[in-house]
C-alpha cells in the first residue's frame, strides 16, 4: 500500500510540476489563441513538412512497480512508467506541456492523447486553427496537421 500511495505522489507532484512550469512559462509555453499564431508555427515546419502545426511525443516516467497494479504501469520497454505528453514547434520550443498526464505506461501515446485538453479542443473546434489551405502547387485544399514526433 505504501508503494501504491508512493507512485500517486508521484504522480501528483509530476502533474504540479508541469502546472507549475506552465504557469510561470505561461508567455512562452501556451497553445496559439488564433489562426495567425498557427501560421507562424506552421512557417517553421513548412520546408520540410507543410501545413504541418506541432510535434507532440510522449515520454515514459520511469518507477518502480506499484504494490498491487500487476501489468498497469507495465509497458512495451519492459519497465514500469508514467507517461508525459508535450506539443513542441518546429526548433522544439514547448508549445504545450500536457499536465493531465500520468496515464499507466501500458497506454499508447495515442490513448493518452484522447485524454488530453489538446484532444478535447481539437474535437470541440475551439482550437482557432487556420481554414484549409492548397499546398504547394496544388489547388487542393488540405487541413493543417500535428506530427507525432519520431526520434530517430
Amino acid at each position: 500500500m505504501r508503494e501504491q500511495h508512493e507512485v500517486f505522489e508521484l504522480i501528483i507532484n509530476v502533474k504540479k510540476v508541469c502546472l507549475a512550469l506552465c504557469q510561470a512559462l505561461k508567455d512562452e509555453i501556451r497553445i496559439p489563441s488564433c489562426p495567425e499564431e498557427w501560421l507562424c508555427i506552421e512557417k517553421g515546419f513548412a520546408r520540410k513538412f507543410p501545413r504541418a502545426i506541432g510535434s507532440i511525443d510522449g515520454k515514459h516516467i520511469d518507477l518502480d512497480c506499484p504494490f498491487n497494479s500487476g501489468s498497469e504501469y507495465y509497458n512495451y520497454k519492459r519497465t514500469y512508467s508514467i507517461v508525459l505528453l508535450a506539443l513542441v514547434d518546429s526548433q522544439y520550443n514547448f508549445i504545450f506541456i500536457f499536465a493531465d498526464i500520468g496515464c499507466q505506461g501500458r497506454i499508447s501515446d495515442s490513448g493518452v492523447f484522447t485524454n488530453t485538453l489538446l484532444w478535447n479542443k481539437i474535437c470541440t473546434n475551439s482550437l482557432n486553427l487556420p481554414p484549409p489551405h492548397p499546398l504547394p502547387g496544388s489547388n487542393i485544399d488540405v487541413p493543417y496537421i500535428f506530427l507525432h514526433f519520431q526520434n530517430t
